[in-house]
């Protein structure tokens, strides 16, 4: 059987993201079609070995920030997003993996660099996903990135030399964005480079197989709840904050609703950051605040169902999965006009675009979609029809196939 090995900064349970699910979704997917898959991970927040998650083993491997002078508080925001990490361990397991297909990196930097080195010592393709914005990132986003590493010295230079850290997009045998304006940029930089816009995927079954029953009966909310909900990680570039600040103005008009905001932690102190503006605008009873759910588990999908309509608020953003998951769930959606988002959205179509950062155009949207059965209606069944074409089957077979080519 061959085998694809994914490489990731980190797969945590606890942590969990986008790219997690890309990934995880992705080797369902291949093992179906006969191809075997391994995820390499470091083993931040979770202990280094291996676990297995719908037949998929996990390979976590110890690792280290090389800088001197990083406080622990520092190291943990790391930890959290960026995190330019070296792994031994993970490049000497690479070098000994047997029957390899291809290498998938789905990260840059050091980590992205060991990827590189083994695939060109073992003479196998390798291929780069953008899952977080290389050439898209905020300049905000940047800043939070690199604020840790303030007066520190970077003793890993060397470590990223050997493997070329700085080359892993360049040297890709494809590079696929799942974000359109990443792809067309990228493809201006690299003109003669195989540049693929391959967008994220969903499994529209599972969404069709629960109730909101499930979500509403736990947390004791009466079948008739109206709820805004927002799922996704807890994090500036999510901004959650302007849908907090936007729903304390909505609410003085619509008090029969409730604002779910579900995610785990990914700015440290931004969780504090968001109760304290709760609590300064009194609406301590209209927040549920959920650090995180089981991806893929009943109670999230069923939170999906329980929405009234779904917002994503977000600065910045590759692509956007929550929208497809809000789309299989039968939810209408609001949501910044950014990054991916527009690639595969339209307007008053499928979504209710607002520009990031307006409040006021947040509150407008979500002012015209309250109480306003047919625009929810006609959202619902385009963002339904529309998802269609984003099944993870249908996803996986492009991938085989770009496989195979290479």
């Amino acid at each position: 059987m061959q085998k694809v090995i994914h490489v990731v900064r980190r797969f945590a349970k606890d942590k969990w993201g986008g790219t997690e699910t890309v990934i995880l979704n992705t080797s369902e997917q291949l093992i179906e079609n006969n191809i075997h898959s391994e995820i390499y991970s470091t083993d931040m927040f979770e202990p280094s070995g291996v676990e297995i998650i719908k037949n998929t083993p996990i390979f976590r491997f110890p690792y280290v920030f090389p800088y001197f002078n990083l406080s622990k508080e520092s190291r943990y925001k790391l930890k959290l997003k960026g995190g330019n990490a070296w792994s031994c361990k993970m490049l000497i397991k690479l070098l000994f993996a047997k029957d390899l297909f291809v290498i998938h990196s789905h990260t840059l930097n050091r980590i992205g660099g060991i990827a590189r080195l083994v695939a060109k010592i073992k003479k196998v393709p390798y291929v780069v996903s953008i899952h977080g914005g290389y050439l898209t990132l905020p300049e905000s986003t940047s800043n939070e990135m690199s604020s840790p590493l303030k007066n520190t010295f970077d003793w890993g230079k060397l470590f990223g030399f050997v493997v070329g850290s700085r080359k892993v997009v360049q040297d890709a045998a494809a590079v696929i964005c799942v974000g359109q304006i990443e792809h067309d940029l990228l493809k201006k930089k690299y003109p003669n480079k195989k540049i693929i816009y391959f967008p994220n995927g969903v499994k529209v079954d599972d969404f069709q197989k629960v109730s909101a029953d499930i979500f509403l009966k736990k947390y004791n909310l009466p079948k008739d709840q109206k709820i805004v909900t927002c799922i996704s990680r807890i994090e500036l570039q999510k901004n959650q904050l302007l849908l907090v600040n936007a729903f304390a103005r909505f609410n003085k008009e619509n008090p029969d609703y409730k604002l779910l905001l579900i995610g785990t932690e990914d700015t440290a102190g931004y969780t504090k950051k968001i109760r304290e503006r709760v609590e300064e605008l009194g609406l301590e009873n209209k927040l549920i605040l959920i650090n995180g759910l089981p991806a893929g588990g009943d109670l999230l999908l069923s939170a999906f169902k329980a929405s009234t309509f779904f917002v994503l608020p977000s600065m910045h953003e590759p692509f956007g999965i929550v929208i497809l998951e809000a789309w299989a769930s039968g939810v209408p959606v609001i949501a910044s006009k950014v990054g991916g988002i527009p690639g595969f959205t339209e307007d008053n179509m499928n979504i209710l675009h607002f520009e990031s950062e307006n409040e006021d155009m947040l509150l407008e949207k979500m002012n015209l979609l309250n109480g306003n059965e047919e625009l929810q209606k006609k959202l619902t069944f385009n963002g339904n029809a529309a998802v269609q074409r984003y099944d993870w089957s249908k996803i996986t077979k492009d991938l085989i196939d770009l496989y195979n080519n290479l």
